[in-house]
């Protein structure tokens, strides 16, 4: 069904390709890949199965799930290391070809249950045995690939309905490719312990293409209609007419607008690389006003002075005076712009596959004043992991787009009727290749309905 519009045909409905409940005792359409362990004395077993081994919560509702996993853990122990040594948990489970060919401009989206229990990894090994999901072609050939969130509140917790659209499959034949991220060379693991990945209830839809983004100031949906100029965006918290601003910032004035910085490299003598609000270095225009929150020297983050520099691991955190009291309010968000000149984006200067673990920004959000984090303010925080809990809200920026500003938003609903504190921390995590902008945060706000 469609409607001619703008000299083109527009879906209004969508429509189901697929879907896959994994019942017990029966035969899957998936396709499961185990390799070869490489030692002849230790068998594969971990791999991706359809069964109900190991129980995880609501075992009952759920039955069979697709997981991975020997039946107890991730972990094909190795000799040494007195059983902490494991195989790396590699495999795969491939869903069957799905058909986006004659689906116009539909948006492909994936839709799962899925429950996640790997080791909550410091910083230096952040997305490591992350769920992993990557739509190929009918050839093999990669196409997209996303991670599933891994932070300790996503541990052990069914994130049913979880979604991913794949506008990358438009017209296109593709496959589902389940397995988890390894950017990393080694020929075994550690620890493992855990029960790994579990997905239920899988689905393949066309979708309509709804504005997803409420506050990017894009046309996400080409409809001609963007953010709360859109229908779609009706219910969204940035739209309502009962919204208030609780906090914004950082001023035009230029000041630290009662913001704590701290960092590392007072500790080696080059406290100039800090947080700091100012319009420096200028080659990073503010997305509006005169200044941002960055951190930097004021050309870039690696220490050093009087052009003699040095590689060393540089971070730290700027925390926001303003207080945020989310009491009487049932829904809240936190939105900022963010500009970003570090490795990622798949061109880190050495190790690519491992971008993710390297000059991280986190967004730190907290009701009991950040007593769960193990890193302190002024540290770089390579072996602590992030800040997650049920009081503290820790979120990775995304690297996907470099040299841009683009809008990261916080849903802080989980915190209303409590007062939290905002920060945010920069980590290099190693000592290279630091020679970039920086991190660049503008307009930042919290907005709140009752």
């Amino acid at each position: 069904s469609s409607v001619c519009g703008g000299g083109a045909c527009t879906p209004t409905v969508g429509c189901t390709l697929y879907t896959n409940d994994f019942p017990c005792n029966t035969a899957s359409d998936w396709t499961i890949v185990s390799p070869p362990s490489g030692i002849p004395e230790v068998p594969r077993n971990v791999k991706w199965a359809i069964d109900q081994t190991p129980t995880v919560s609501d075992q009952n509702a759920k039955g069979c799930t697709l997981n991975f996993n020997d039946g107890t853990d991730y972990c094909d122990v190795t000799p040494g290391q007195n059983g902490t040594n494991c195989l790396r948990p590699e495999g795969t489970a491939t869903s069957p070809l799905l058909d986006f060919s004659q689906t116009g401009a539909l948006i492909p989206t994936l839709t799962m249950d899925s429950l996640v229990d790997i080791e909550n990894v410091a910083i230096r090994y952040l997305n490591w045995d992350a769920p992993r999901v990557v739509l190929r072609d009918e050839t093999g050939t990669a196409l997209a690939s996303w991670l599933l969130p891994a932070r300790a509140r996503d541990i052990n917790v069914w994130k049913n309905g979880y979604q991913i659209e794949m506008p990358q499959a438009i017209g296109k034949k593709v496959r589902v490719e389940l397995s988890l991220n390894l950017p990393y060379n080694f020929n075994n693991d550690i620890d493992n312990k855990q029960k790994g990945w579990f997905v239920d209830n899988v689905s393949v839809t066309a979708a309509l293409p709804v504005e997803s983004q409420c506050g990017d100031t894009q046309d996400n949906d080409l409809d001609g209609s963007a953010d709360c100029a859109d229908a779609d965006c009706a219910s969204s918290i940035f739209c309502s007419p009962a919204k208030t601003t609780l906090a914004s910032g950082p001023s035009n004035a230029c000041s630290n607008d009662g913001w704590t910085m701290q960092s590392n490299t007072a500790q080696i003598s080059f406290p100039s690389l800090n947080w700091s609000i100012d319009a420096s270095p200028q080659s990073v225009a503010p997305k509006t006003g005169s200044c941002t929150l960055n951190y930097n020297d004021g050309t870039n983050y690696r220490p050093g002075a009087a052009g003699i520099e040095f590689d060393q691991a540089t971070g730290g955190t700027a925390r926001w005076g303003q207080t945020i009291d989310l009491d009487n309010y049932t829904k809240a968000a936190l939105r900022v712009w963010v500009y970003l000149s570090v490795e990622g984006n798949g061109a880190c200067a050495t190790n690519s596959a491992g971008c993710d673990a390297r000059d991280v920004t986190v967004l730190e959000i907290s009701r009991d004043n950040f007593a769960d984090c193990t890193c302190g303010a002024n540290q770089t925080c390579q072996n602590a992991p992030i800040c997650s809990s049920v009081d503290t809200i820790g979120v990775v920026v995304p690297k996907d787009n470099l040299g841009v500003w683009f809008p990261v938003v916080v849903d802080l609903s989980p915190f209303a009727g409590d007062t939290v504190a905002l920060r945010v921390r920069f980590d290099s995590v190693t000592s290279q290749f630091n020679t970039g902008a920086g991190v660049f945060l503008d307009d930042i706000e919290v907005i709140a309905v009752p």
